[in-house]
């Protein structure tokens, strides 16, 4: 198995995309204001189906799909 690749700084956290991560992506391709200047919002089936594209794309091409995420100060 691969080793998984992953970065942290204070303010960042850069990793691999993992299966959990298709739930956060679908709600975000299904949120009208995140979709906002694209024609359709995506259903869970059609989102995962856009994973499935970028997935083998990156396999393809020797790339790695990678999640960004932002680490907020407490408030």
């Amino acid at each position: 198995m691969a080793e998984l690749i992953e970065f942290e700084t204070e303010r960042l956290k850069l990793r691999q995309w993992s299966e959990s991560d298709r739930e956060h992506f679908a709600r975000l391709n299904a949120d009208p204001r995140v979709m906002e200047f694209y024609p359709n919002l995506l259903d869970r089936t059609v989102s995962d189906a856009m994973v499935d594209r970028l997935e083998t794309f990156a396999v393809k091409f020797m790339l790695a799909t990678m999640m960004i995420s932002i680490n907020l100060p407490p408030a």
